[in-house]
């Protein structure tokens, strides 16, 4: 549990290498985002999955090139974790 109260969030979670990264994070204690564009079952079958294990997940839909979008996605993050997360960009 040594990220126990952090959150992460990964851009393209819900697929491949970035779900693995999800699993990987929540089995750590993370509170995840996953982060989709347009997998969004994908990504919420995997919030369900993390929650279903004890852990904390949400799915959120947005294109990380945008940088409307992107703040969004941190908006969405500190609307369901707390608006004592830091972004670091």
């Amino acid at each position: 549990m040594r990220l126990k109260n952090k959150v992460a969030i990964v851009a393209g979670g819900a697929r491949d290498i970035g779900k693995e990264v999800s699993l990987k994070l929540a089995s750590e204690g993370a509170k995840v985002v996953v982060n989709y564009f347009s997998s969004e079952e994908k990504a919420k079958d995997l919030a369900k999955e993390i929650v279903d294990q004890g852990g904390e997940a949400i799915a959120v839909r947005a294109d990380v090139t945008k940088n409307n979008q992107a703040l969004a996605l941190v908006d969405a993050c500190k609307k369901a974790f707390g608006n004592e997360v830091k972004t670091a960009f």
